[in-house]
């Protein structure tokens, strides 16, 4: 990576433009490793009513629940990675956001997983969120590693959380008080 990568967000409007990219992040989960993801590699990405139910929730504002906020780090015209935050359905837990994130397979290890992960902490503290949520496969140390460092703690552990292929996988879930000072 030699210019630093350019983070922008996604509107509800560009959407499908990423879907090429989610493919190839699908595709890769559990090639030559552990899975990343909880979703099956032959889920279809292009799928109408998924994604349409997507770029509601992207265009949703911060007010109503149920909302998403997407931003990928991109190289020029290639997009490297993504980080997302997503508020629930439930006006209970309004403080609280949970992330997801995913680096192309060819781009990790270049530090876009912090870079992404410490952007949406930044914009979650800035919009007066509590806490953040994720959850991650144990097996994933680099992330788990990279989330501790970054203050998330454990607060969660399933056994046998998912089966790929007839592995099970466990999973932590990990959270960050916003309210600590960073």
């Amino acid at each position: 990576m030699n210019a630093p990568p350019t983070i922008r967000a996604v509107p509800s409007n560009k959407w499908d433009e990423l879907l090429p990219y989610m493919e190839r992040l699908l595709r890769s989960s559990g090639t030559g490793g552990t899975p990343h993801f909880s979703a099956s590699r032959d889920r279809d990405v292009y799928d109408k009513a998924f994604n349409d139910r997507l770029r509601t929730q992207l265009a949703l504002p911060l007010e109503r629940r149920g909302w998403i906020r997407l931003w990928v780090a991109t190289d020029g015209n290639e997009v490297l990675g993504h980080v997302d935050l997503r508020a629930s359905d439930r006006l209970a837990d309004a403080h609280r956001v949970l992330l997801g994130l995913g680096i192309d397979k060819k781009h990790r290890g270049r530090g876009l997983g912090k870079l992404l992960t410490q952007y949406a902490i930044d914009w979650a503290r800035e919009n007066n969120f509590a806490w953040v949520d994720l959850a991650v496969f144990t097996q994933n140390t680099v992330a788990v590693e990279l989330y501790k460092k970054l203050g998330f703690v454990q607060t969660g552990f399933y056994v046998d959380r998912f089966r790929f292929e007839g592995t099970s996988i466990d999973e932590f879930t990990m959270s960050l008080d916003l309210r600590q000072t960073p």
